[in-house]
């Protein structure tokens, strides 16, 4: 595959365990023509044992293959390999060899891979996953299609062990699942044929919305164009679609390519703690002043509004009962998640999590709110119970109201202004005088600086000022005040979809 000089480079993430190196071997073994990417492969292998797979690896193809090396620069057509007992991460243009953390729940090689080609490459990220045990991948995976990467998996059936495919494939986010030989013609065929026209916005994807409105519901003209161009057009290639209309007609004929599309487009990316500092500023700057100014028998009540899979909502319950026991008052929790994405919700609700969820999360923790259920791992009931979770759009749904805390995070990255503000006013209207919103470490307040003052402005913790609140239309609807029960709050519209 041809590349002008400036053209940024593919980087291809592999990940492999038990029975990957035939696979591996099938893999590079079926190129005929240098593609112009670079390919990164980590192994889980025994740290106290040489390893020979640069040397099989090297047999079977015709790319130059190569222990990886600390601070080493990607270059195309070139395989780098993890050295035993190293965990490699990327940095910009460079391949990081690094030490791996000991705890017993961090040993993810390949979702440490993953998250970083995420992050250093964005929607140039690829990430396959190929014969293994365990669930190391999924959790990189998700950073990937988050970043508007793609990722491919071994057909289950084709790997000597199935259980890190399968578990790839039951994200619902892997875009090809193949035999390793056909993997890479897939991934060329796609990056050669992203379709042209359509303009840089809405211009031709509009109508494809459109449809994508009536088919399922689910409205995204308030999606910045950018993701939503570029999720389209992944789309659209792996379709071997050439022209919107051509990708119109297919969303009108094929139901589960709208619902293809519903998931690229409502990637929702979280996991535990993510951003510790962030959760630990939360509960100095608002859990903790929010508990002191309240009495025994009192109910705090919080939302994290676009929940995603739960994890968040885990982690605000988690963090609001240690402080709670902290103080020793006797205060009820009562917290509303809520997202549009229901097959999110439905993650949420059965709260189990792979082993690579728990990256940022002390072992205490882990040993307190879960129990281990295979290579999974499930919510304590104690937990769960805290939390009503439920389906709701943001912008037309009714909100909850009288809530002492709202929980945001990475969800307005991925409106338009107009949708932005809009949700600044609805938090404003659902927070009680002095309730705090906490956003995500890339997002702003620039909509709500007369609504909210901020308490830290590096965590985009802030809190709500005096005024009176309105729903901004066309969410404004008959209020029944502040002071409403959560028995109240359950027929609204929004409840009627709520469960606990």
């Amino acid at each position: 595959m041809t590349k002008g000089p400036d053209s940024p480079l593919t980087v291809v993430g592999i990940g492999a365990s038990a029975g990957g190196l035939s696979a591996l071997r099938a893999f590079f073994g079926s190129i005929e023509t240098p593609p112009g990417l670079a390919f990164i492969v980590v192994q889980h292998l025994d740290p106290d044992h040489e390893s020979l797979m640069s040397e099989i690896i090297n047999r079977h193809t015709i790319l130059n293959v190569a222990p990886a090396e600390h601070k080493q620069r990607l270059r195309a057509d070139t395989v780098y390999v993890a050295p035993p007992g190293k965990r490699l991460r990327v940095e910009g243009p460079l391949i990081l060899v690094e030490e791996p953390t000991q705890e017993r729940y961090h040993r993810t090689p390949i979702d440490q891979l993953f998250k970083s080609l995420a992050q250093a490459h964005g929607p140039a990220s690829f990430g396959i996953v190929l014969s293994g045990t365990g669930t190391d991948g999924v959790e990189g995976i998700r950073a990937i299609k988050d970043a508007g990467g793609m990722a491919m998996a071994q057909t289950p059936e084709d790997a000597e062990f199935d259980g890190m495919p399968r578990a790839a494939i039951d994200t619902g986010l892997v875009d090809v699942v193949d035999v390793p030989a056909a993997l890479l013609e897939r991934l060329v065929h796609i990056l050669k044929g992203q379709p042209q026209g359509g303009g840089d916005g809405l211009e031709g994807a509009e109508g494809l919305l459109d449809v994508l409105h009536r088919q399922t519901g689910y409205d995204f003209k308030t999606y910045k164009t950018g993701t939503l161009t570029r999720r389209i057009r992944r789309r659209m290639a792996l379709g071997r679609v050439s022209s919107d209309e051509e990708y119109r007609k297919m969303l009108e004929d094929d139901p589960g390519e709208c619902d293809q599309l519903v998931k690229d487009l409502l990637i929702g990316v979280t996991r535990f703690f993510r951003d510790p500092e962030a959760w630990q500023q939360m509960a100095r700057v608002a859990i903790d002043p929010l508990i002191e100014g309240m009495a025994d028998g009192d109910v705090l009540r919080a939302w994290t509004a676009g929940c995603a899979t739960g994890e968040e909502a885990y982690t605000l319950a988690m963090l609001i009962t240690e402080r709670l026991e902290h103080c020793g008052k006797k205060i009820e929790l009562q917290l509303f998640a809520t997202d549009l994405n229901v097959s999110a919700i439905e993650t949420a609700r059965a709260g189990v999590y792979p082993a690579s969820s728990f990256a940022e999360m002390d072992q205490a923790r882990i040993d307190r709110f879960f129990s281990a259920e295979g290579e999974m791992f499930k919510v304590s009931s104690s937990l769960r119970e805290k939390i009503v979770f439920a389906a709701q759009n943001l912008l037309t749904d009714p909100p909850f109201s009288s809530v002492h805390l709202v929980t945001c995070r990475n969800l307005l990255i991925y409106l338009d202004r107009s949708a932005q503000r809009r949700l600044i006013d609805t938090f404003h209207f659902a927070l009680r005088e002095g309730g705090y919103l906490a956003l995500g470490l890339a997002e702003s307040m620039e909509s709500g600086q007369t609504k909210f003052e901020t308490m830290d402005k590096s965590n985009r913790i802030f809190r709500r000022m005096h005024g009176t609140a309105r729903l901004p239309s066309p969410l404004r609807r008959e209020s029944k005040g502040d002071d409403k029960k959560l028995e109240e709050v359950k027929l609204t519209p929004l409840g009627a979809n709520a469960a606990v």
